[in-house]
């Protein structure tokens, strides 16, 4: 449970952040990681769509 919620808060920094007008206060790595994790949680249902 604690692992999902640092995901979602580490997603969620990102997006306020950007949101905000605040883009260039996300350093480089937390972009990197939020981008990671968006893809891996993306990539389940799009293969499902795909039927992959």
């Amino acid at each position: 449970m604690s692992s999902g919620s640092s995901v979602a808060g580490c997603i969620g920094f990102v997006l306020i952040k950007v949101v905000k007008g605040k883009s260039r206060e996300i350093h480089t790595l937390m972009w990197v990681v939020a981008v990671l994790f968006v893809l891996y949680f993306a990539l389940g249902p799009v293969k499902s769509l795909l039927g992959l």
